[in-house]
């Protein structure tokens, strides 16, 4: 699995110091012995260059400087493991389920020997690499994929829909060495990225110059569906005129047509950018855009309704915060784009917003009804959770600092260290108004604690007071920094 040697050698490469197995097994999702078996093969390759991965007894893996400066002159992580990872078979999963989806965009029909003989496994594991592909293929996109005995692996879909698919794998695998590896699958040898660095600059520069500016992510991934668009007109693969409502192209889009065609070469028909076109206007856009340029009726209206229920349902007014509004628009019209045409989000995020922002998030799902209610339309989630992260960026605007007290019987040094620590963290979200010991605490009249809304306490204060409370660690761990965060989060709800 050279993808994961390649892993592993980069962790160890940007590790000052040690990196054990077990830390390395966690972000490769392998258990140790894998770890020390891929760490064995990893060395067989760098003994070519002199290099090689150490290890001591209870430390765990490292490189000396002498072999980290050998791997970085020789660019032995691309010219190597990206090469051999690009031709390796799909191997994994993954893998194959997006080599069946690829192969269905191209041909009619894909045969089960086919697969048998491109894929090296058994006829049971291709059977469930299309049913996980057909899964994928029906929850995200709603289209059917349909394997028979007879005649192999069919995908109901049009042009339209097919680049689509395309666009949604790659658009997730931006890296080039993952790029390289999956275009074969799609365009059977065309030549694919050779344009791309020249493409990049020319969408960069004209819409901004008209007066759109795009995520990074959006830029690369826009400039990948251009490229999906001429490889699969070179295949032969065209728009029908039927497919596509014909709506007047933009001047952006005319502009990019013009600029593409004459600097790189590239030709597309016009159905090729109204296609392109509605691709555009999913994309994400930040401040400095033109709001003309993407607000629409229907956006304006969830928009207006979405402040509305913030505004009675939790006490947040927020019609008057132009800035916001704005931003929320030029979320909120490609947002509904997306889920009109299946379009995916050029770039999700990872973290779990939900629980790191859980009263955001609360907020931010309110947009489901209205959204459903409206437009008939559902919000997926990385949706609620840009939104979410949206309501966090003016959280100032809108929060009430939660008034709380310390109760700590440790001696001075873990007393400062705790006030010190909370109020890095979390200075914007609360009022520290005093610290008292366990039993000051316990024979303090409670008067003296009616305004205090929760308290951090290094000790157990079950039945002992009404006030919520959470228990934490005297060195505070990240556990206890992120439960802390949480509770707030349903303390403010």
């Amino acid at each position: 699995m050279l993808r994961r040697h390649r892993e592993i050698l980069s962790c160890i490469l940007n590790t000052d110091g040690f990196i054990n197995g077990s830390e390395l097994a966690s972000v490769c999702s392998v258990s140790v012995r894998t770890i020390q078996l891929d760490i064995k093969e990893i060395n067989k390759l760098l003994k070519e260059y002199n290099a090689q991965i150490n290890s001591e007894v209870k430390k765990g893996y490292y490189i000396t400087e002498k072999s980290k400066e050998i791997i970085r002159k020789n660019n032995i992580i691309s010219t190597v493991f990206d090469y051999e990872y690009i031709k390796e078979k799909p191997v994994t999963p993954v893998e194959r389920q997006i080599y069946i989806m690829a192969k269905t965009t191209v041909k009619d029909y894909v045969t089960a020997e086919e697969l048998e003989d491109n894929l090296y496994v058994s006829v049971s594991t291709i059977n469930k690499d299309i049913i996980s592909a057909a899964e994928w293929l029906k929850k995200n996109l709603n289209l059917k994929l349909e394997y028979s005995l007879s005649k192999g692996v069919e995908l109901h879909a049009s042009e339209v829909e097919k680049r689509n698919i395309t666009s949604w794998i790659l658009s997730n695998r931006q890296n080039v060495s993952t790029l390289k590896k999956y275009c074969p699958y799609f365009f059977e040898g065309k030549k694919f990225l050779n344009s791309f660095e020249k493409l990049y600059s020319i969408v960069d520069t004209e819409t901004k110059r008209q007066g759109y500016v795009l995520s990074g992510h959006s830029v690369q991934l826009f400039c990948i569906e251009i490229l999906i668009a001429s490889a699969r007109n070179d295949m032969g693969c065209t728009i029908q005129s039927n497919e596509e409502k014909e709506s007047e192209l933009k001047n952006i889009i005319e502009e990019l047509n013009r600029k593409i065609n004459k600097d790189i070469g590239i030709t597309l028909s016009k159905y090729d950018w109204h296609d392109l076109q509605v691709h555009f206007l999913s994309k994400q856009f930040m401040l400095g855009t033109n709001i003309e340029h993407i607000i629409t009726e229907e956006a304006s209206c969830i928009v207006e309704r979405f402040l509305k229920v913030l505004s009675i349902k939790y006490d947040i007014e927020l019609t008057e915060e132009t800035l916001f509004r704005e931003k929320l628009i030029l979320y909120v019209a490609p947002m509904l784009n997306r889920m009109r045409h299946r379009h995916c989000i050029g770039n999700k995020i990872t973290d779990d917003v939900s629980r790191s922002y859980y009263l955001e998030f609360n907020m931010a799902s309110e947009i489901s009804s209205i959204v459903t209610k409206e437009l008939g339309l559902n919000v997926r989630n990385i949706e609620l959770q840009y939104l979410a992260i949206h309501l966090a960026s003016i959280y100032k605007l809108w929060s009430k600092k939660l008034k709380a007290i310390i109760v700590c019987d440790y001696d001075e040094s873990v007393l400062s260290y705790l006030k010190e620590r909370i109020i890095a963290l979390i200075e914007d979200r609360i009022e520290l108004c005093t610290c008292v010991t366990f039993w000051q605490f316990v024979l303090e009249d409670e008067e003296k604690f009616k305004d205090i809304d929760f308290i951090i306490t290094t000790s157990s204060l079950a039945e002992k007071t009404n006030i919520p409370f959470i228990q934490i660690s005297p060195v505070m761990r990240q556990k206890d920094i992120s439960s802390l965060y949480e509770y707030m989060d349903k303390l403010s709800s």
